[in-house]
This record gives structure tokens, C-alpha cells and sequence, in this order.
């Protein structure tokens, strides 16, 4: 992730999105998680031309990639409680991110799980043992399903 070219990784999701487009798409979602979800929210907030609507998991880009007072697209957030990822995905930072969105007028969604923390959707038994060792809290099924319902529910009404 250090290593990372952020700006011509949210370009990629912006040919990948005008790809689906040429392709007959009449419109694109971006979802990510982590990394790509701070990626799905700078796309969402760079390329409104080309994403309709951005559903980042526990993840916010830096404001020089991506300002989220400039959002115009819809956005579904979805962040744990217990996560210690200070400045990037922590009760903090998403603090900050719901008040720029709020700033922005677009329309917005920001869930978040009091019984989960960062990587909460990742259902694998390594992933399971790596958050209960960091203290991300303990894989919680119900969240990621009421997440899931969320999400399907969401890119339904604005992506239909």
C-alpha cells in the first residue's frame, strides 16, 4: 500500500469504469475494501463522469488524492468501531470523513459496526485470527451480513 501510485490506480478504476461503459453499461458502482476502499472513494469523487455511485469498506483516501467536499455521487461507508487504523479507517478519521461528506451535499451513508474493527468482511480463518490478534475484534457474521444487505440494497436504487 506504501508503494502504491495512488493517482494512477484511481485513473485505472476510471478506464475500467469507461471500459464498462463502451461495453454497454449504463452505469458503474466502485466498491473496495482497505486500500481499495479509500480507492473507490476518490474515484467516486474524481470520476463522477463515469462512477454513479461508491461503496468504500473501511478506508479513506488522503485529501490531496481525494476531497470529500467535492463529492456529487452517491457513497455507502462502512467502518468498524474497533478500528485502529489511526488516520486511515479509525472512529476518528471517519469522524472527519462524515463531516467533509456532510460539507459536500451529495448524498451519503455511513454505517458503522460497534462490535467489529478494520478487515470486519474478511470471513477467511486467517483473516479471523489476524483481527482477533491485533484487537480488531472478533469476526461478528450478523455485521457482515446486515453489511452485505446494505450494500445490494444500495447499488439497487442507484444503480438500477
Amino acid at each position: 500500500m506504501s508503494n502504491l501510485d495512488w493517482v494512477g490506480a484511481v485513473a485505472d478504476i476510471e478506464g475500467a469504469s469507461k471500459y464498462l461503459r463502451s461495453e454497454g453499461s449504463k452505469k458503474v458502482g466502485c466498491v473496495g475494501f482497505c486500500m481499495g476502499g479509500a480507492l473507490s472513494i476518490a474515484a467516486t469523487v474524481r470520476y463522477p463522469d463515469v462512477i454513479d455511485a461508491g461503496v468504500p469498506f473501511y478506508g479513506i483516501p488522503p485529501a490531496q488524492l481525494a476531497d470529500p467536499t467535492k463529492l456529487q455521487r452517491p457513497l455507502q461507508g462502512h467502518y468498524g468501531d474497533k478500528d485502529a487504523m489511526a488516520g486511515f479507517s479509525d472512529p476518528t478519521a471517519v469522524n472527519q470523513l462524515e463531516n467533509n461528506l456532510k460539507t459536500s451535499g451529495a448524498s451519503y451513508e455511513l454505517y458503522r459496526y460497534p462490535t467489529v474493527g478494520h478487515a470486519f468482511m474478511n470471513a477467511t480463518d486467517e483473516g479471523k485470527t489476524r483481527r482477533s490478534k491485533l484487537g480488531q475484534g472478533e469476526h461478528d457474521q450478523q455485521a457482515v451480513d446486515l453489511a452485505w444487505s446494505r450494500v445490494f440494497q444500495f447499488f439497487s436504487k442507484h444503480l438500477a
